[in-house]
């Protein structure tokens, strides 16, 4: 899942006029309960990548198409899931992530977005602020994302250890 509601997904056995065709798409679905590794069947309208309208204009369709993304799908019929993958390592990743967001939301209301941008990397709920970042040139401390807090955690973790005395480990750790 990249955003509430917009999935990046893998189709297979896909008919177009009879002709197969596989690829990746912007699935957007707002339907309850859908999941990492989910198995999905529904008509779609695809709908390919526009060119820019003006020379100097962000060109979303060549950027799409570097990643592998071919176009968008938005689902005309009921979205039915016909099979769920066994959990694997990034499915438990997906839900940790997700159940933090919900926590990060709930306890820090107004601040939720900023916390979010920089312990998990989700920079979706920034809004005005990640312009006032920008206006003040300070965009680059978005970019701190939750891998590198993790990283900057363990390491003063594993520095404290070495440390001789407990409290002074606590203090560090608490840093």
């Amino acid at each position: 899942i990249l955003r509430d509601g917009r999935w990046l997904t893998r189709l297979s056995n896909l008919r177009i006029c009879d002709v197969p065709v596989q690829g990746d798409i912007l699935f957007t679905s707002f339907k309850p309960g859908l999941s990492f590794g989910d198995s999905i069947r529904c008509i779609m309208k695809l709908r390919g990548f526009s060119a820019p309208g003006n020379p100097g204009m962000f060109d979303s369709r060549t950027w799409y198409h570097r990643k592998g993304i071919f176009g968008r799908g938005y689902p005309v019929t009921p979205v039915e899931v016909v099979g769920r993958r066994s959990p694997t390592l990034q499915s438990f990743i997906i839900t940790l992530r997700k159940g933090l967001l919900q926590r990060i939301r709930s306890r820090f209301g107004d601040d939720a977005g900023l916390i979010a941008a920089v312990l998990v990397g989700r920079k979706d709920g920034l809004g005005e602020m990640r312009e006032s970042f920008s206006a003040a040139g300070l965009s680059h401390l978005l970019a701190i994302s939750g891998l590198h807090v993790g990283v900057l955690y363990l390491i003063m973790v594993s520095l404290a250890a070495l440390l001789p005395w407990r409290w002074l480990r606590k203090i560090v750790v608490l840093m």
